[in-house]
Parts: structure tokens; C-alpha cells; sequence
């Protein structure tokens, strides 16, 4: 038999199950802290910087540990947090549809029961992957259900010291700051938080900037239309914007690798048990340290299904052990120098990935100095 009940109101009816959950394993709801301000001013104990899915889940461990007196700052407008809606151009997230995070082992707010009471059992039972727009409507979802205090509009640009507290400056977008007092802060900045975006200094100091953009940027593939478009890299959101301008009717894409071979195997997928992401940060720093010092020195591959994006395409091809040396414009043209010769092309899109740099963030640079590398 067939439901009748809406998707609406499934989840509606989701989210009470599992506030009752929540209810029913409630303890030590008491403040941790036995004062919330100073000179009048309110301190919060924990200031979370980010609202995207670490910094979501962030609050709620906290909340499930009792400590309640929490406030997440978001730089982005509400529903713009996070890569999904934005310079993700993957079709699925990489990880398989039974990892979860976010629920924290309430079997209510996993992405399963989330997904089937949008689309039905049936739905989870026959997909592959969570597309990214379903997973941005998801932690939507967790962060209402959950009721997330979370402030938009608030960029995180100066930490300083007030007499032991963390003084934390913000502005938003019309250039208003505000300034907000914490004993603790997280950063839930994403994959840009330890850094910046990257672009080769040949390309940054020889080209406009109309010719060509780094993966995260927003990029306007309707005009790419026709046109031969350059891609430097050989990362998941290289192959991933390759095929996004195949899709969107490029005339022809090239992409280009200073790697002689794709790597065929991905050592990441060992890292998907229990026992990694349950407890590798429970192990000795050292540890740790060479774990992640053998895994990145590890080249990873694309994924298949996003390689096979790509290749589907006739006007697609790419080049491995061609690196870009130089680039100069001829007219309209942008010409790029390669080991293998000169290439020819309207736009490029760059896909070299980020420096890992913590004086180049607002958030960190003051204190960058400090910081253990």
C-alpha cells in the first residue's frame, strides 16, 4: 500500500521523533559555567566558527556533553553555507550512502531516515550515493530540527585577548562590526580554513582575470559555451569542472597533469572503517602524524564515476605529464606553454588545489605565529 503521507509532513513528523529521542537520553543539562557575561557583557563558553556540517555537529556534541551556552557564526547568508551549494560541482559526495556524522548515533537523524522520509525506503534501498543537493537539504534539516543557533552574515576577521576571554571581532556585509566575548572557540572553516585557494603565480601575473578561475569561484559555464577551455590539475574538482563545462557545451576541454600516470588505486578508501574514523583521534600525536604524512605523500586518484564523466565525452582529453610552465595572451587567446608544446585556448580553470597558510586568514593570522608546526 501505498503512503499518502507528504514528504513534508514525514519529516515534520522526523524531526518530533527525534526530539524525543533526544529527550529520553537527556542528562547534565545544567550550565557548565556558572556566569554568562562580564562588566555586562555576555561570554559565551564556546564560539563556533562556521556553519557548515562540522560546525553544526560541533554544537550538538557540545549540547550532548551539557554544554549549552553556544553560538555559531556563519560569514555566508543563510542556506549558502558550505561547498554544496556553492563551488561543489560534483554530482554525489564521494563517500559512501552509510557513512554518517551529524546524527551522533541517533538513529533518527541519520541521512537514511532523513532520505526516506523525503523518498521512501525504497529510494535508499536502490541508491548509490547522496546527491550534494540532498545532502545540503539534509544538514538544513538537522540544523532546524535541532534548533542550531547559528548567526549569518558574520564573517570572523580579528581574535584577539580581553583579560582571558577570547575576543572575537565580526563583520558582515555591509561592513558593520560587532565584537563577541568566549572562553573557547572552534574552527569549523572548511577546506579553506587552514589557508588559501591557490593559483600559480605564471598564470595570477601574466593574464587577466576574465580569462580564467580557481574551481572554488563561481564560474559562468553558459558563456564557456563553445569555447576551448584549459584545465590544470588532476584532483577530484579538476575532473569535476572539466565536466561540468563538457555538460554545459563546451567546444572542447583539455586537461592537463604533471603526473606521467593517473594513479588506478585510492589508499582513502582503507580510511572508511570504524576503527579510523571512530578512534584515530584518540591515538598519540606522533602517530597521527606519520599516519598523515604517509597518506598525503600518496597520490589519490579522481574518482571513477567522475572520470568517466569526463571521457564520455569526445571534445574531453587529458594529458598527463604536462605541467604548464608559462601562460601569455595572443589576442584573444590564451596561450600555454608546456613541455610538450604550446596550447591554445579561450578560458582556463584552475585546479591546484590550496597553500596551507594560517597567517593568510583573518581568524588565525594574529595568533599564526603561535601555532605548532
Amino acid at each position: 500500500m501505498t503512503s499518502t503521507v507528504s514528504p513534508v509532513d514525514a519529516l515534520a513528523a522526523l524531526s518530533e521523533r527525534v526530539r524525543e529521542d533526544l529527550a529520553k537520553i537527556r542528562y547534565a543539562t545544567g550550565n557548565w559555567s556558572l556566569t554568562q557575561e562580564r562588566d555586562g557583557k555576555a561570554v559565551l563558553d564556546v564560539a563556533i566558527i562556521g556553519a557548515g556540517q562540522g560546525g553544526i555537529t560541533s554544537c550538538f556534541g557540545l549540547r550532548r556533553q551539557g554544554v549549552t551556552n553556544v553560538e555559531v557564526f556563519e560569514k555566508a547568508s543563510k542556506g549558502g553555507e558550505g561547498p554544496w551549494v556553492t563551488f561543489a560541482r560534483m554530482i554525489t559526495l564521494r563517500t559512501p550512502k552509510h557513512v554518517t556524522g551529524p546524527d551522533l548515533g541517533i538513529p533518527n537523524l541519520t541521512p537514511q531516515s532523513w532520505f526516506e522520509a523525503r523518498y521512501g525506503a525504497k529510494a535508499w534501498e536502490d541508491l548509490d550515493k547522496i546527491s550534494r543537493h540532498d545532502w545540503q537539504a539534509y544538514l538544513d534539516w538537522v540544523r532546524e530540527t535541532l534548533d542550531i543557533p547559528v548567526v549569518n552574515d558574520q564573517e570572523l576577521v580579528h581574535v584577539g585577548w580581553d583579560n582571558g576571554l577570547l575576543r572575537l571581532t565580526f563583520r558582515n556585509a555591509a561592513g558593520e562590526e560587532t565584537v563577541r566575548l568566549a572562553r573557547r572557540m572552534v574552527l569549523a572553516t572548511g577546506i579553506e580554513g587552514g589557508g588559501t585557494w591557490h593559483v600559480p603565480s605564471f598564470i595570477s601575473d601574466t593574464l587577466p582575470k576574465s580569462v580564467y578561475a580557481h574551481t572554488h569561484e563561481d564560474i559562468d559555464f553558459d558563456a564557456l559555451k563553445g569555447k576551448r577551455i584549459g584545465v590544470l590539475g588532476a584532483g577530484a574538482s579538476a575532473f569535476d569542472n572539466a565536466a561540468t563545462a563538457l555538460e554545459k557545451g563546451a567546444g572542447r576541454v583539455d586537461l592537463c597533469l604533471r603526473r606521467t600516470k593517473i594513479p588506478a588505486i585510492n589508499p582513502y578508501r582503507w580510511m572508511e572503517n570504524a576503527g579510523f574514523l571512530a578512534h584515530f583521534s584518540e591515538l598519540p600525536d606522533l602517530t597521527r602524524w606519520r599516519f598523515m604524512r604517509q597518506i598525503y605523500s600518496l597520490n589519490q586518484p579522481p574518482p571513477q564515476d567522475t572520470f568517466w564523466r569526463c571521457r564520455r565525452h569526445e571534445n574531453f582529453a587529458f594529458h598527463p605529464g604536462t605541467p604548464w610552465t608559462a601562460t601569455r595572451m595572443d589576442g584573444d587567446e590564451v596561450v600555454v606553454t608546456t613541455p610538450q608544446g604550446e596550447m591554445r585556448f579561450d578560458f582556463l580553470i584552475i585546479g591546484t588545489g590550496f597553500s596551507i597558510d594560517l597567517s593568510q586568514r583573518p581568524e588565525t593570522q594574529d595568533f599564526a605565529s603561535s601555532v605548532m608546526l
